[in-house]
C-alpha cells in the first residue's frame, strides 16, 4: 500500500507542472489611445512553456499575436494590423504584475509609442 501510493505520488508529480496553466493565460482589458481616441482593448492570451499565443480585439479588428514570448514577469510579441488603410507591423512589450500588465506598443513605421495597461478580467 505505501509503495502504490508513493509510485501515485511520482505520478502526480510528473503530470502536475505540465497540466497547471500559467497566470497570464486569460483576458485581460484595458484602454489605448487609437486612431479615435482612447479605444477598448482586450487581450486574449494562451502559454504554453515561454511561448506566448492569442490576439489583441480592438473596436475595428481582431490580430493574432506572433511571435510572443514569455520571460519571467516580461512578455513580448507583435501583429500585424491595419493603420490608415496600411497593414503595420505593432510591437508590444509588457511587465506582468499579479493582475495587471503595463504595456508598451511600437509602430516602427510610423515612429510612435505609446503605454497603457490591461488587468485581468472575467470571461
Amino acid at each position: 500500500m505505501t509503495r502504490r501510493c508513493f509510485l501515485i505520488s511520482i505520478g502526480l508529480a510528473c503530470v502536475a507542472p505540465g497540466a497547471a496553466a500559467s497566470p497570464l493565460a486569460g483576458r485581460w482589458s484595458g484602454y489605448a489611445e487609437g486612431a479615435q481616441g482612447r479605444e477598448p482593448i482586450v487581450l486574449i492570451l494562451k502559454v504554453e512553456g515561454t511561448t506566448l499565443t492569442g490576439e489583441i480585439r480592438s473596436p475595428r479588428e481582431v490580430c493574432p499575436i506572433a511571435d510572443g514570448r514569455v520571460t519571467d514577469n516580461r512578455i513580448r510579441f507583435h501583429v500585424q494590423a491595419k493603420v490608415r488603410g496600411r497593414t503595420v507591423r505593432v510591437d508590444y512589450a509588457g511587465v506582468v504584475r499579479e493582475d495587471e500588465i503595463e504595456l508598451s506598443r511600437e509602430l516602427e513605421v510610423m515612429g510612435s509609442t505609446d503605454r497603457f495597461f490591461v488587468r485581468r478580467t472575467r470571461q
